[in-house]
């Protein structure tokens, strides 16, 4: 038979999680309005920009003329580099070497295209 002891720690245990189980939901509950509001504020400022600026101009149809080759155009893409990160083995020099690698192998892989067809 449990002692008495035991019953009332029991059961103060269960008010403080229940207090803890309150207190974590309203927490939760404050988050998602903080979201909510955040989530309300880029639709706002979306529509808003929209109405500034009017509509979008329409983009031309391709030529459709397929006979000639308009060639291609050679895009580099680069994003998330990091340029501002420092870590022990990575800093703003290691950052702008790969970046000066990467474009170099970009333009080199142009110059292979190029051999073949208009870029």
């Amino acid at each position: 038979m449990p002692a008495l002891a035991d019953d009332i720690n029991g059961e103060e245990r269960a008010a403080q999680l229940e207090a803890t189980c309150r207190r974590l939901q309203r927490q939760l509950a404050d988050a998602q309005a903080k979201t909510a509001d955040l989530v309300g504020a880029v639709y706002r400022g979306a529509y808003d920009a929209a109405l500034v600026n009017g509509t979008a101009a329409p983009v031309p149809a391709p030529n459709k003329d397929r006979r000639k080759p308009q060639g291609e155009t050679a895009l580099l893409h680069l994003t998330d580099t990091h340029v501002g990160a420092k870590t022990e083995t990575y800093n703003i020099e290691v950052a702008y070497r790969r970046i000066r690698e990467t474009i170099a192998k970009a333009i080199r892989l142009t110059e292979i295209q190029r051999a073949n067809h208009p870029v």
